[in-house]
C-alpha cells in the first residue's frame, strides 16, 4: 500500500514577499506543466545606449527578449497555477486535507461509500465537507468503526490492488477460503494493521490443495514429473508453490 503523510499536501495558494508559494494539489500540477518558477528579474535601461537589459538576482545581465520570454512564461505558469486551483477537483483536495484526513484515512471512506479507489473518497469526501457536511468519522478514527463482509473484501481489492496472488497465499497461510482471507486482510488493513505481504514457502500440503484447486489431477503431475524430471508428488508440490507464488509462475500445461 502506498502512503502520503505529508503535513504540507493541500494547504491554499498563498503569496509571501511577492513570490509565489504554491503547495497541495496546484503545486503538483504546476510542477508537471512548466517546472520551477523563473528568477525574478527587474529591466533596467542604460541612458548611454539604446539597449534594453535584464539585472537578475545575480546582478547578470541577458538581453531583453530573453526577459520578456520569462515573463511571459511566469505568466503562463500562474494563469495556469490560478486554474487549477480553482478547479472543483482541487479545492475538494484541499478541503480534505485541511480538514486534518490523511492518507490511511481514504481506505476507510473508500470502504463505506463503496468508491473505486482512494483518490475517488478524497474527492468525494472534500467536496462533503466544502458542502458543510459531517463525514462518518473523525479523522483518524476510521479504524474503530464496524464494517460488513463486503467492506472488507473491497478494502482488500481497494489496498493490495497490485498484487494479485495474494489472497490465495493469504488463503493457503491462513488455512481458509480467498474470500475469507481478503475479508481477514481487509479488517486489518481499515484497522490500519499491516497486511503481511510475505510468506514463507507454502507447505507441501497447501501446494497440493493449490494444485487440485487450479482444476489439476494426478495426469496432471505426471506429465509436469516428466517435464522436471521429478517424481509425481514432487511434481504436484512444486507446480502448488508455482501457483501460489506473487507474481504467479506459470505451468507448462494446462489442467
Amino acid at each position: 500500500m502506498n502512503t502520503n503523510t505529508s503535513n504540507t499536501r493541500g494547504r491554499a495558494f498563498r503569496r509571501i514577499g511577492g513570490a509565489a508559494l504554491v503547495t497541495g494539489a496546484a503545486a503538483c500540477a504546476a510542477a508537471a506543466l512548466f517546472g520551477t518558477l523563473p528568477a525574478q528579474a527587474t529591466v533596467t535601461h542604460h541612458a548611454a545606449t539604446t539597449t534594453t537589459a535584464v539585472r537578475t538576482t545575480s546582478h547578470s545581465t541577458v538581453p531583453a527578449s530573453a526577459a520578456t520570454s520569462a515573463q511571459r512564461a511566469k505568466a503562463e505558469k500562474d494563469a495556469a497555477i490560478r486554474k487549477i486551483q480553482n478547479d472543483p477537483t482541487t479545492k475538494n483536495l484541499d478541503a480534505y486535507y485541511a480538514a486534518g484526513y490523511k492518507y490511511e484515512d481514504a481506505l476507510d471512506l473508500a470502504a463505506l461509500w463503496n468508491a473505486s479507489d482512494r483518490n475517488h473518497a478524497k474527492f468525494t469526501a472534500g467536496a462533503e465537507l466544502r458542502a458543510g457536511h459531517t463525514l462518518p468519522f473523525a479523522p483518524g478514527a476510521g479504524f474503530a468503526r464496524s464494517y460488513t463482509r463486503a467492506q472488507q473484501v473491497h478494502a482488500f481489492e481497494i489496498a493490495e490492488v497490485d498484487d494479485g496472488g495474494l489472497a490465495a497465499r493469504l488463503a493457503a497461510s491462513w488455512k481458509v477460503s480467498p474470500e475469507t482471507a481478503k475479508a481477514k486482510a481487509g479488517a486489518l488493513a481499515l484497522a490500519n494493521q499491516p497486511v503481511p505481504l510475505e510468506h514463507p514457502t507454502p507447505s507441501a500440503g497447501d501446494a497440493a490443495t493449490a494444485f487440485a484447486n487450479a482444476g489439476y489431477d494426478y495426469a496432471d503431475a505426471e506429465k509436469l514429473a516428466q517435464i522436471w524430471k521429478i517424481d509425481a508428488y514432487s511434481a504436484k508440490v512444486k507446480a502448488g508453490q508455482d501457483l501460489l507464488s506473487s507474481p504467479q509462475i506459470p505451468l507448462p500445461i494446462q489442467p
